[in-house]
């Protein structure tokens, strides 16, 4: 006889939290397997429309865990498919260019989750080797962001934003090297954690991620599940270039937080007027939750930015692509790529020393406050299109790449910890994303802000509304195709 109970139903997976899913299953009332078998069966429904998930690991049960315990026990996890490794997956990296070979051994983050009994059920798209923050590729198409067919899901990680904000899993493994984990969280209405530099591992392999630039975090819908996710993955791993300090929250989380305000980024695009609306009501809720609030600036422009900054970026690229065959690449991937071939030696590390010095610069601002808050993006949205590598300019794309992350990428150059929260929403019921910025290595004095903020402020019903509007759309077409 069947025990009901160790099922679970396909809409039930859809609004769960990792953190329940986990304790169902800890607690026997769920099979271990269940909950990764659902998500897939969900996620070939509705992924036709988004198209975010671009290969499904059919076989997870191979490569995990059989016993319930851990603290992602049986709960399905997506990982974005640029530079993380999933064994029995290929890694395409958003381009025609890679290896169609499946992988024989996970990456150190993969490793991790699945050590917490955590099912990799996909990989999810990406644009051509995490160029740009809007997903679609030649390889692989647009990325639909579930909230509106005309929005971008925005990128890097593009593809994880769109699947957990669709239902398809609670947990999206993503990268951050200007934004890429914290915009596509802004458009899709999730929660979008880049941790400090070097608390969670790139690699093995990956050298220094672009020198320090990128790091390894999480999409998910709630901050406990961002809690969960950075507690199972936090650490240093032998070859890691960067090691950040990890331990318990930060004892200042009950005094009252000075919190400093930035309503202009590095690069000059005009905050457009849903996003300032977001910003004034976010340090408002801050001042009524008993913090202390002011003005401050970053003290940034776009010469000191470019000039940490795109060295770095485009003599990376220039490595990854090297042994590409350049017929296989789109077209703004090569024009970075020949830049980066420019770059000389000296010119890399001075690259190098000038992103610490902007490091230190933000740190200082940190001596007037404990936190910063921003809007994530300055514009409420951007359709697909916009930055697209195959048919825009190497120039085109410059801009409007910094146009979009002005508020986000000088915490990477800087090393801090930075989560977008879905705090606004417009009259039409669309996300909007607010940044908040902690001290190098105060992730969980972070998450405790961004947990006050989410029990002030809570997001959870308009993502289950989603969610089943999304499932019942799904439910209507394929009664219509049955009947056809």
């Amino acid at each position: 006889m069947i025990n009901k109970k160790m099922e679970i139903d396909v809409g039930e997976l859809a609004s769960a939290s990792a953190y329940d899913i986990a304790k169902r299953v800890r607690e026997g009332d769920l099979h271990l397997d269940k909950p990764a078998e659902a998500a897939i069966e969900r996620g070939r429904r509705v992924n036709p429309k988004l198209n975010a998930v671009i290969h499904w690991c059919d076989d997870f049960s191979a490569h995990s865990i059989r016993e319930p315990r851990g603290q992602l026990a049986g709960v399905p996890v997506l990982a974005k498919d640029l530079f993380i490794d999933v064994a029995g997956a290929p890694t395409r990296n958003g381009s025609k260019s890679s290896n169609l070979a499946p992988v024989a051994v996970d990456s150190e983050i993969v490793a991790r989750y699945r050590q917490a009994g955590a099912r990799l059920i996909g990989k999810t798209a990406t644009p051509e080797f995490g160029i740009g923050p809007s997903t679609e590729s030649a390889a692989f198409g647009v990325t639909s962001n579930p909230w509106g067919d005309i929005r971008s899901a925005a990128g890097s990680s593009g593809g994880s934003a769109a699947a957990v904000a669709a239902g398809i899993a609670p947990i999206a493994i993503g990268s951050d090297g200007g934004g890429s984990i914290r915009l596509p969280a802004a458009m899709c209405g999730l929660v979008g954690l880049k941790p400090t530099r070097g608390r969670t591992p790139i690699g093995p392999g990956q050298g220094d991620g672009f020198a320090g630039l990128a790091s390894v975090g999480s999409l998910t819908r709630s901050v406990r599940d961002a809690q969960l996710a950075l507690c199972v993955t936090e650490g240093c791993h032998p070859g890691d270039m960067h090691w950040a300090p990890i331990g318990a929250a930060s004892l200042r989380r009950q005094a009252k937080l000075r919190v400093g305000v930035l309503d202009a980024g590095w690069w000059p695009t005009a905050m457009d007027s849903h996003c300032r609306e977001g910003l004034e009501r976010t340090a408002t809720l801050m001042k009524t939750l008993g913090h202390e609030v002011k003005p401050i600036s970053l003290g940034l422009g776009p010469e000191k930015m470019l000039a940490a900054t795109a060295p770095v970026f485009s003599a990376s690229i220039a490595a990854l692509v090297e042994k590409c065959d350049h017929r296989n690449l789109e077209p703004a991937t090569v024009a970075i790529a020949e830049t980066g071939q420019s770059v000389s030696g000296s010119q890399y590390v001075a690259a190098c020393v000038a992103m610490s010095e902007i490091g230190a610069q933000i740190g200082k601002l940190f001596d007037e406050v404990d936190l910063l808050l921003s809007p994530t993006a300055p514009i409420e949205h951007y359709p697909h299109g916009h930055i697209n590598l195959s048919k825009a300019t190497l120039a085109e794309i410059t801009v409007r790449m910094n146009e979009v992350i002005t508020f986000t990428s000088p915490f990477n150059a800087s090393g801090n910890p930075a989560v977008s929260l879905p705090l606004h929403w417009t009259d039409k019921g669309l996300p909007i994303g607010m940044q908040l910025v902690a001290p190098v290595g105060e992730d969980h004095l972070l998450l405790e802000v961004a947990s006050m903020l989410e029990a002030a402020r809570p997001w959870e019903k308009r993502q289950a509304a989603l969610i089943t509007k999304m499932m019942a759309t799904e439910d209507g077409a394929r009664e219509n195709r049955m009947e056809e």
